[in-house]
């Protein structure tokens, strides 16, 4: 999640998005990208996925 500014997510294929205050980015775990930001930018990052009780 996006907190605060603006700036960039780039995949391996040189595929480039925006994103600002509010975005929600999504990456599977066997994906590598790169957020960039040229003005500031705040992430929220949580890694890892649901943990069901046994």
């Amino acid at each position: 999640m996006v907190l605060a500014g603006s700036g960039w997510v780039e995949a391996d294929d040189g595929d480039r998005q925006p994103v600002g205050s509010g975005h929600r980015v999504s990456v599977r775990p066997d994906d590598s990208v790169t957020i960039g930001t040229e003005r500031g930018l705040a992430l929220l990052s949580i890694f890892g996925g649901w943990m069901l009780p046994e």
